[in-house]
């Protein structure tokens, strides 16, 4: 009889062990205690950041033979647009801000001031809306930059969702007030061609939300048509391969990983390639050529903005702990930061854990997860 009801106790031990270790994925009992038996040990839970869990579920999708791509749950997947006009947004609707936007080549930038004037006038002369209409209203590039693009991207929309009927439905990527905190020249395909190839690291307001918000651009600025009868080039711009990938402010970095990811697994299929070409007229190789050179692309994006000076980020990263009210702890034996909220560990009496100060070199790596007591 006792040795039943020892082996049965024994079995109900080992079951509630197993209940009491039964956590996700997501979060981590963490006991750092000191050797010393007169120190009391410190117990924290671990917890995964948004960005990682939501890699976890990431799943590719591909849409109407077009294009696949990775998408994570619960974000949707907006397209507008036909053959190399194409624009593909991979966003949040719960958080707009946070999104991935590739838009294949769009046009219908005007290079001046004079050439707007030239439409505007013709169409109070002639009156014909259909021939003159689109171009009157089109935005103007003064500067013939991305930069300039980007600042005015709503503008551009506006005249899109007006003009053009093939966008109808789409959720365009809302980008407003940007300004631009630092640039780097492209060297990729398109760099011979453009007078104008960035990658910027810029913030913006995104108006449906009012949220201020950063994220990573490119694109390449070409001349495109010139149409000089009246004198003066009253041709327009056209724009190849506009890139974004964003976050809420001061989240880039911790979502970077993810957004990258998203970004690089939008693999267009080689019969879309192939028809929008022939439908363009535009001269590659083959679509394989195609699929390459926006691989080599989405590459040198991520690996120019990984290669940069960080010093903007340290200060960033910095900020938004001030504002959101966290700490930032490096994990001595994993090589991992995590943010903690103030006051947490402030009787902390480990040594895993290293407090990363103003100016640390810590604040250039992503953020791990969160640690709470």
């Amino acid at each position: 009889m006792y040795r039943k009801l020892l082996a049965l106790l024994i079995i109900l031990v080992a079951l509630a062990s197993c209940a009491g270790n039964s956590n996700t994925s997501d979060t981590t009992i963490v006991d750092d205690a000191e050797t010393a038996v007169s120190k009391k040990a410190d117990k924290f839970v671990v917890e995964k950041t948004p960005a990682a869990k939501l890699k976890e579920t990431l799943k590719e999708y591909t849409y109407s033979n077009i294009f696949s791509a990775k998408i994570p749950e619960g974000w949707s997947v907006s397209t507008g647009g036909t053959d190399w006009y194409l624009w593909v947004r991979i966003y949040d609707p719960q958080n707009p801000s946070l999104q991935v936007f590739k838009i294949l080549s769009t046009t219908g930038i005007l290079k001046s001031d004079r050439a707007k004037s030239f439409y505007q006038q013709a169409l109070s002369i002639s009156g014909d809306n259909y021939l003159y209409g689109s171009p009157s209203e089109m935005v103007v590039n003064e500067t013939g930059t991305m930069v300039e693009f980007f600042e005015d991207f709503m503008d551009y929309i506006a005249w899109i969702a007006k003009f053009d009927p093939t966008f109808s439905g789409f959720e365009y990527p809302n980008i407003s007030a940007f300004q631009e905190i630092e640039s780097w020249d492209m060297n990729d395909f398109y760099s011979s061609i453009s007078i104008d190839d960035k990658l910027i690291h810029g913030e913006y307001i995104e108006p449906l939300s009012q949220q201020r918000s950063e994220g990573i651009f490119s694109g390449a600025f070409t001349r495109g048509l010139s149409m000089t009868d009246p004198g003066y080039d009253v041709g327009f711009y056209i724009v190849y391969d506009v890139n974004g990938m964003t976050a809420p402010y001061g989240l880039l970095n911790e979502y970077q990983d993810l957004l990258s990811t998203i970004h690089k697994s939008i693999n267009y299929t080689e019969s879309f390639i192939s028809t929008a070409m022939r439908n363009q007229q535009i001269n590659f190789k083959s679509a394989q050529q195609v699929g390459e050179i926006m691989a080599q692309t989405s590459q040198i994006i991520i690996d120019g903005y990984n290669q940069r000076q960080q010093t903007y980020d340290r200060v960033s990263q910095e900020y938004s702990d001030a504002t959101m009210g966290y700490d930032r702890y490096y994990d001595k034996q994993t090589g991992e930061l995590y943010k903690v909220e103030h006051g947490v560990m402030d009787n902390y009496t480990g040594d895993r854990y290293e407090l990363a100060g103003p100016d640390s070199q810590y604040y250039n790596l992503p953020v791990a997860g969160y640690i709470y007591k």
